[in-house]
């Protein structure tokens, strides 16, 4: 979650980040389907999603 809407964009850059460094969709890589890799923004004061990232693996 972040406080503010203006962060979500660092934010995201962050997630997906971590998500590539920590290799979570390796080991679904040799099973015949894409991966995507999914980076989901929610705001406490929106209360709800704000904005999300998508890559294809």
């Amino acid at each position: 979650m972040v406080d503010q809407a203006k962060n979500k964009d660092k934010f995201l850059d962050q997630v997906m980040a971590q998500i590539r460094e920590k290799e979570y969709g390796k080991k679904y890589q040799n099973r015949g389907q894409s991966v995507h890799l999914i980076a989901l923004v929610f705001g406490k004061e929106e209360r709800g999603l704000l904005d999300h990232r998508h890559e294809l693996m």
